[in-house]
């Protein structure tokens, strides 16, 4: 069912004199259906949700008239003053969400006796937070998700944080992505089940955090493991222990990245973080893309986008997995010449190849390809694919310098004048031999017609049989 909106009461807030503009007065009360799914169902089960709002005001009085439970409260643009009681304006039961964002605190202090046991997502976005505020909770606390992106914060006190890991026990997902924080505390992981902590894009220090880059992968707790860059500055990726990341820059955004450029590896890396995502490998000294006995395959079955290019490369029909799992793949400026016809098989199977072959992407440019008879399949290929191949225009003939797809296949591969057979050869020459018996027949006969004398062959041999004759006789 399609969501409904049914709008119970609104109170405007009344203007005030302040320096902040409208003082709030009263919610913007209102109910809403929404449909639920079971399983894979259609959402036809409907649930009415309780959504109190305020917005662009200021808070430092009571507010009238909210119910005692909410699913929603919604705080938008909102100025909150120093001698807020949370009990006077917030419901003591907040089931879903409380969310309050672009917003502002005269005082952060004033968050210490925010009591969030009942508030089931608690999220202050974008509302200039400059620590981690130490909440109210006790050991009963129900809160599954606290979301602080996008604010200021530069200190996170080991209190803060334990309050919310040691006493919220269901505590599933802490979000401090796009802060301004340096130095993380060092803590010990709580009886949490697999809580996740998000802290990329923050100015973490190498220096100041050596504790992080120890082992926090636990039972317990899952930590997107912080990594140090050249320039001294922390980033982060889901696997705490992988050597190849002391050669290589390792990093997370919402995907594992590997980068190995220009680091003169002679084969692929062993040794990759667990579900790396993308890995660069350009302008080394690889010749296949064959994987390296020391490492397993498993490694390499989650990477979605491998950049080869600028290697050596000859061949690339040995990756394994198969490069059809591939939704990237970069092998221009190599060193291919053509792709064998196995390969381009594989490739033209768009049931097999679907993720490179319907949303990927192909870069084979800049690559010496040899153009005669064996490329063939691969000039094909190019026709039915050559929208998936983004730089289509640079795959070109290695002396010729003209596209590999504009060149005629007659011109590739030319028909040869003729092939010679053993039995043609053994027909020409009987046909030959016939042809002289005859004419020698022919010959002999019209001489000794006009000359009354057999010809020479006959002569030798009546000579012959005259000589048997006159033996015998003596």
């Amino acid at each position: 069912m399609a969501p409904s909106f049914l709008i119970l009461l609104f109170v405007l807030c009344v203007r005030d004199t302040s320096a902040d503009g409208e003082s709030c007065r009263a919610y913007e009360n209102r109910t809403a259906q929404i449909g639920r799914t079971r399983g894979l169902k259609a959402a036809t089960v409907t649930e009415e949700v309780l959504v109190l709002e305020l917005r662009d005001c200021r808070l430092d009085l009571p507010l009238m008239g909210f119910p005692p439970h909410a699913d929603y409260v919604i705080l938008t643009n909102v100025t909150f003053g120093t001698d807020i009681s949370w009990p006077d304006v917030l419901p003591s039961e907040i089931a879903k969400e409380l969310r309050i964002e672009d917003s502002k605190f005269e005082d952060e202090r004033i968050l210490r006796k925010l009591f969030v046991n009942n508030i089931g997502v608690l999220s202050i976005l974008r509302s200039g937070l400059s620590v981690l505020p130490v909440f109210n909770a006790t050991s009963e606390c129900l809160t599954r998700k606290a979301n602080f992106s996008g604010n200021s914060i530069g200190t996170v006190t080991e209190e803060a944080f334990n309050v919310l890991y040691a006493r919220c026990k269901f505590l599933e997902d802490l979000d401090l992505t796009r802060n301004s924080i340096r130095k993380f505390p060092k803590f010990a992981a709580q009886n949490v089940s697999k809580c996740k902590l998000h802290l990329e894009n923050n100015p973490l220090s190498c220096t100041d955090n050596d504790h992080l880059t120890l082992n926090q992968r636990t039972r317990d707790m899952l930590i997107r493991t912080p990594h140090c860059e050249k320039d001294g500055k922390l980033v982060q990726f889901w696997f705490h222990d992988s050597p190849i990341c002391a050669r290589c820059s390792c990093y997370i955004h919402s995907d594992i990245y590997v980068n190995c450029s220009g680091r003169g590896l002679d084969s692929l890396p062993a040794g990759l973080p667990r579900e790396t995502t993308h890995l660069d490998v350009s302008v080394n000294q690889l010749t296949s893309l064959r994987i390296p006995e020391e490492s397993h395959w498993r490694e390499y079955n989650a990477i979605k986008h491998l950049n080869a290019s600028h290697n050596p490369i000859t061949s690339i029909d040995d990756y394994s997995p198969h490069i059809c799992n591939l939704m990237m793949l970069d092998v221009s400026s190599a060193s291919l010449t053509a792709l064998p016809q196995s390969l381009v098989d594989e490739l033209l199977n768009t049931s097999r190849c679907v993720p490179l072959l319907s949303v990927g992407r192909l870069l084979l440019g800049h690559n010496p390809w040899r153009c005669d008879c064996d490329l063939l399949p691969f000039k094909r290929f190019l026709g039915e694919r050559a929208r998936e191949i983004v730089d289509f225009f640079t795959v070109q003939c290695d002396k010729r310098g003209e596209e590999v797809y504009t060149v005629q296949e007659e011109t590739l591969c030319p028909p040869p004048f003729y092939e010679l057979n053993p039995w043609d050869v053994a027909i020409v020459t009987m046909t030959i031999l016939i042809t002289l018996m005859i004419y020698k027949t022919i010959r002999d006969y019209y001489i000794q017609k006009h000359t009354g004398k057999l010809p020479k062959f006959f002569k030798v041999r009546l000579h012959a049989i005259k000589s048997r004759d006159f033996r015998d006789k003596n």
